[in-house]
Formats: structure tokens, C-alpha cells, sequence
């Protein structure tokens, strides 16, 4: 019987696994709110998500919240994909919205909503609100402050069960504009650490049926079950973007990225605390083969058309995709500029990650 305790255990396994088929393709990490992971870009995504040191639209505050103020303008963007679309399930997606105005010559603010869905049991929400300040024209800083929710439900013959789980974050960043200085074109670094925040619990509620016809209460048998607190991930990333064609005709640059999680995990199970792990992170597997790294081209032809090719190598969760992706600009359109962007990931032909293409819209007022 459900009520029982082995039911019981039978219902909270059952919801553990839906919990872990949708965090583990996300991003093959070993925390929890993995969803905090998934690229919210169709732009970024094209470049191999090598954009730490560009961040420059509306969803670009998900890799630095200082990118934004490069914004000058009231910019509006949205993006959508399904999700995992080896699984084919009918109503899995995953949707992003974004806006970004500037309030004074110095200081821009944004806001951020970031929905991902799984044949609508499983709801994963994340509301952000981004702050940047140009410090002079090559000092940018920025902080995103973000809370974000998961709730989903299943049936289990004559029970229901819900699970649930909240927290709140920080990010911060900087850019620092410069030249190289071999050749002297425009380059840029960016430096963020993103999800900075506490462990989270998650709270398992089972409501069945009396297990017997002897319980004359009518009511219903509730049980609350609340796991230990795990870690979120907790990511630092650095790079770099050069620019290395700018003719008014054609424009061309090239980016990378690498990006470490910043959590420590033990042999038990158990994890570091918060700040414990920001620094024995580093050492507790080995560096080179910790490290995810990003690489990515964009191309603008008048700045109408825009190309672009990338590729991640995340060594240790074996994601090894090669992106490409599209762009048409539609300048000074009804005083507005529109922008569509799409990507496109390839990976091996049975991954789940495979074919997942993204969509984005990004409009632009004066």
C-alpha cells in the first residue's frame, strides 16, 4: 500500500528519477537546480555559448551582468527550444524572456524569466533582476540577484506526489575592454561567477488514500519527506573576444571560454560549503580535465547577415557538440530594429542534446 512505508519509498524513488531525467541532461553536473545551467541564447548557443566576454543583448546577463551595460538602448528579446529532443517528449521546452533599458549614461538595469518545462508535470523557474555600471568606457561591472523554483507532480496508483524546491542566488561579472597587444585590434575579457548562493532542499509531499475502509475519516493520508540540502552549481567562467575584421562591410570575431564548477563533492556524498568550495574546488580533481571549454566564431556581412560556428568540450560529462547558427538584422524598421537568431546543436546522433535548436527574437527601440 502506498500509505505504507514501502510505498512510501517506492513513490519518493520513483520522483528522485524524474527529478534526475530532467537535471541530467541539462548539463551533466552532480548538483541540484542544474536547470540554472541551460543557455537561454540562440545567439551564444551558435557561437558554442563562448560569451562571457561579449554578454552584450538582454539574455547575455545570464553569462555577465556587466555585458548589459553595453546596452544604450530599450532592447526586448525572447528565445524558445525544445528540450532534449532525443527524449521526444510532445511538451518539453524551454523559454526565455528578457528586457533591458538603460537608466542613466552609467548604470543599466535588466530583467530576466527564464520557464523550463517536461510534459507539463515538471515546472522549473528562474525570475532575475540585473544591475551594470560603466565604471569609464573600458570598465564594465555587473550583478544579477535571481530566484529561482521547481515544483512537479506525479500519480503512483492510488497516491499523489509533489516535489518542490526554492532558492535564491548572485551573480557577478566584469569586462574589460582593451587591445591586443600583438596586433592591436579591439579585445575583450570577461571574468563571472555565477549561482553563488546556498544549499537547497527539496520537499517531497505524498498525499494517498486511507489504507484501510476502518478509517472513518474520510481524510486522506499525507506524508512530507524533506531531502538534505545540496548544492547549486555554482560556476566560474573567463574569456576572451577579439575582434579581427571591422570594415564597415564585413565584421569578424573569435571567442573562448573556459568554465569550472565551483563546488566540491566527497566520496560520501557530502559537499563543501559555500565558500569552503570556491577555493577547494580547485584542487579536488584534477585542473585541466575539470575544465569546460568553449570556442566560437560570429560573422556580419553589412550587419545584416550574421554566421556563426562553435564547439564546447565538457571532458568530464563526455558534451562534445559542434553549433552553428544564423542571424538577419532588419535595421531601422518602423523606427525599431528587429533581430532573429537561430542555432542548431550536433552531437552524437543518440544524444539527447542533439538537434536542439534555438530560436530567439530580439527587438531594439530607439
Amino acid at each position: 500500500m502506498t500509505g505504507s512505508p514501502t510505498g512510501r519509498m517506492v513513490v519518493l524513488t520513483l520522483a528522485g528519477l524524474l527529478m534526475l531525467s530532467a537535471d541530467t541532461f541539462a548539463t551533466f553536473r552532480s548538483t541540484t537546480a542544474t536547470y540554472l545551467l541551460i543557455p537561454p541564447s540562440a545567439r551564444a548557443e551558435g557561437m558554442g555559448n563562448a560569451f562571457v566576454a561579449l554578454a552584450d543583448e538582454p539574455l547575455g546577463a545570464f553569462w555577465n551582468p556587466a555585458g548589459i551595460a553595453q546596452i544604450k538602448t530599450f532592447q526586448i528579446q525572447g528565445m524558445y527550444a525544445k528540450w532534449v529532443p532525443g527524449f521526444k517528449m510532445e511538451d518539453a521546452y524551454v523559454a526565455s524572456e528578457a528586457v533591458v533599458y538603460q537608466v542613466t549614461k552609467r548604470f543599466t538595469i535588466g530583467q530576466q524569466f527564464t520557464q523550463l518545462q517536461i510534459d507539463g508535470s515538471d515546472r522549473r523557474y528562474t525570475f532575475s533582476e540585473s544591475f551594470a555600471i560603466s565604471i569609464d568606457e573600458k570598465n564594465l561591472l555587473g550583478a544579477t540577484f535571481k530566484y529561482f523554483r521547481e515544483e512537479a507532480d506525479m500519480s503512483y496508483y492510488s497516491s499523489s506526489l509533489t516535489f518542490e524546491s526554492e532558492g535564491m542566488a548572485v551573480d557577478i561579472g566584469l569586462i574589460r575592454k582593451t587591445v591586443d597587444p600583438v596586433e592591436g585590434k579591439p579585445l575583450s575579457l570577461g571574468l563571472s561567477v555565477s549561482n553563488i548562493g546556498p544549499k537547497i532542499s527539496t520537499m517531497f509531499t505524498e498525499i494517498s488514500d486511507p489504507p484501510t475502509p476502518a478509517d472513518l475519516s474520510g481524510e486522506r493520508n499525507r506524508y512530507a519527506t524533506i531531502y538534505p540540502a545540496e548544492p547549486i552549481p555554482t560556476l566560474f567562467r573567463f574569456g576572451f573576444a577579439s575582434e579581427q575584421v571591422n570594415d564597415g562591410t564585413h565584421q569578424f570575431l573569435i571567442a573562448f571560454e573556459i568554465e569550472k564548477e565551483l563546488v566540491t563533492r566527497h566520496w560520501d556524498g557530502s559537499s563543501d560549503p559555500l565558500f569552503e568550495a570556491l577555493t577547494t574546488s580547485w584542487t579536488d580533481t584534477p585542473f585541466l580535465t575539470d575544465l569546460t571549454y568553449h570556442v566560437g566564431a560570429e560573422y556580419w556581412y553589412k550587419g545584416l547577415l550574421g554566421l556563426r560556428l562553435g564547439y564546447w568540450n565538457d571532458e568530464r560529462g563526455q558534451v562534445k557538440p559542434v553549433t552553428v547558427g544564423a542571424s538577419v538584422d532588419l535595421h531601422s524598421l518602423y523606427d525599431f530594429t528587429l533581430r532573429f537568431d537561430v542555432s542548431y546543436v550536433s552531437e552524437a546522433e543518440d544524444h539527447p542534446l542533439n538537434g536542439t535548436t534555438r530560436f530567439s527574437l530580439t527587438i531594439d527601440l530607439p
